[in-house]
């Protein structure tokens, strides 16, 4: 078994907000370090939602 890259179009779709429901969690991170990869994917879901409130 083998981590995604972050160039890979998986990660990317993952990510990617569908309609209003974002997702976040650890195994959406890169660090296999449990509550900091949830950290850093919570904060990119939320960063997302900030730019999409700001074009709207």
């Amino acid at each position: 078994m083998s981590w995604p890259s972050r160039s890979s179009g998986n990660h990317a779709l993952l990510t990617r907000p569908a309609v209003r429901v974002h997702g976040a969690g650890d195994l959406l991170g890169y660090l296999v370090a449990g509550q900091a990869g949830a950290f850093l994917s919570a904060r990119d879901a939320v960063t997302n939602l900030r730019q999409q409130a700001r074009a709207a």
